[in-house]
């Protein structure tokens, strides 16, 4: 949301925040916004390219593939939810397609 346009808007965290409570029913309205605070702190220490790639990776391998494709539909949200889905969160959302061998179509 932030790395593709250098700009994380109020719409897009809670996007971000809305597709977790998706995720995890469960979690408690704290746990959700724990979680999110805490993905973007460690995020505003700087980006770390080497630690997305083995994110990327490590999801291809441990997520089976229809949830993939659901995580792939929920970024497009989230790459949408201030209204514009810029060329570089499309082309993002591409490299995600094509590492985790979901077509986009899906």
């Amino acid at each position: 949301a932030h790395e593709t346009d250098d700009d994380l808007s109020t719409r897009e965290v809670q996007a971000i925040t809305d597709k977790l409570r998706e995720w995890v029913p469960d979690a408690s309205e704290e746990e959700v916004l724990n979680v999110v605070t805490e993905v973007l702190s460690v995020y505003v220490q700087g980006q770390d390219k080497r630690l997305f790639s083995e994110s990327v990776e490590a999801l291809k391998t441990a997520v089976p593939e229809h949830q993939r494709a659901a995580l792939l539909a929920d970024l497009r949200f989230i790459a949408d939810a201030d209204g514009v889905t810029l060329d570089t969160e499309q082309e993002m959302i591409k490299r995600l397609s094509n590492t985790w061998q979901i077509p986009l179509g899906t």
